[in-house]
């Protein structure tokens, strides 16, 4: 497994109006747009299911969206750590019994949620 790691952040085009740090430098990481209903979901699991992802040693998903549960019991069952973050009352139960490691948003003590952008 590799220690390096990629950051992939997808939003949709009211996001990045509405919070426009998440447009940070991006010159070492991938930065993608999704449109529609899901879309930045989308976009976002087809860069976890790329085959080069295996090689990671731990993918975090910053969402408690269902769709993200089969990925992340494929992604275990291959050695790979899961390690979501997600707000407490909005985890689908999927996601959580399939990730490796859950961590709730107000665990990390933010005070307000546009800083989420800025914190990490």
């Amino acid at each position: 497994k590799s220690d390096s790691f990629l950051t992939v952040v997808a939003a949709g085009p009211n996001a990045i109006q509405s919070c426009p740090e998440l447009l940070w430098d991006w010159e070492f990481d991938r930065f993608l747009i999704g449109k529609g209903v899901d879309g930045a979901d989308n976009r976002l699991l087809d860069v976890i299911s790329e085959p080069q992802l295996r090689r990671v040693g731990e993918v975090q998903i910053w969402s408690g969206d269902h769709c993200f549960a089969n990925i992340s019991r494929s992604l275990v069952r291959s050695g790979v750590r899961v390690h979501v973050f997600s707000r407490l009352n909005s985890m689908a139960e999927s996601l959580r019994s399939a990730a490796t490691c859950v961590t709730f948003l107000s665990e990390l003590q933010i005070a307000d949620s546009s800083e989420l952008a800025l914190a990490f």
